[in-house]
């Protein structure tokens, strides 16, 4: 079974702690956009695609996007991956499909093309009519700002009420001085995106291991407090648990 290889894996220690912590802002229901960034090495690819089967799996017929620059460097680095993650658990309930990944209870994982196309689609139209539960943005230092900003109104549209799930986006990318330096590394630094009304977290990891992280603190909202409002349904920030920290 898909949770007892997950149970094995944790006593097992195999996820790192830069991955618990981006878990931990995952599992956050005040927090809706986790930037997981830092040098090659750190994980991360690893930790979404562990992150999207987990949901998927938790939550049938659910639907999730990865997206990347490029669809041919997702089918050649984000699909590579997804089967040594499978592998690990020993799971095999799912299929490789042209669109992405599908998974047996119905869930699917949707690879996008986010090239950006200045004289065809410069606002990423293509993108406006997809609804998905959540999702993943892959090497986000090559990836237009307008994509991003079109797939934050994309998730959170489809079973999201009915499972009680927040909408989440997880964002992984290398260090770049571009919209990601603008938005998340610079009010990171500042502290900034620790207030009360603040939906994002970060997590950086450097070249030579060492890691920092925010996260928000809210005075009047916590997951205990957010739970007891979805009572009776399978609610947790995007579908799943966080793996426990040491």
């Amino acid at each position: 079974m898909f949770t007892d290889g997950l149970q094995q894996r944790e006593e097992q220690q195999r996820v790192n702690y830069k991955q618990l912590l981006a878990y931990r802002h995952l599992a956050d229901p005040r927090i809706r956009y986790v930037v997981y960034g830092g040098a090659a090495g750190g994980g991360k690819s690893w930790l979404g695609c562990d992150w999207l089967m987990r949901c998927c799996w938790a939550f049938p017929k659910t639907r999730w996007f990865v997206g990347r620059n490029n669809i041919k460097d997702s089918r050649e680095s984000v699909l590579v991956t997804f089967g040594k993650v499978a592998d690990s658990y020993g799971f095999t309930d799912y299929r490789i499909t042209d669109d992405g990944i599908k998974f047996t209870n119905g869930s699917e994982i949707v690879l996008l093309d986010l090239t950006f196309y200045p004289q065809k689609d410069p606002m990423f139209e293509r993108l406006g009519s997809k609804e998905f539960t959540g999702g993943w943005i892959e090497e986000a230092g090559e990836v237009h700002y307008m994509a991003y900003e079109v797939l934050k109104s994309r998730i959170g549209r489809h079973l999201n009420e009915e499972y009680g799930l927040e909408a989440k986006m997880l964002i992984t990318c290398n260090p770049k001085k571009n919209w990601l330096y603008k938005h998340f590394y610079k009010p990171h630094i500042d502290g900034t995106n620790q207030s009360a009304s603040s939906r994002f977290g970060y997590v950086y990891c450097s070249a030579n291991g060492n890691t920092r992280a925010t996260q928000t603190n809210s005075p009047t909202t916590t997951p205990s407090s957010t739970a007891s409002r979805t009572s009776g349904r399978r609610a947790t920030a995007c579908g799943v648990s966080a793996p426990t920290l040491p």
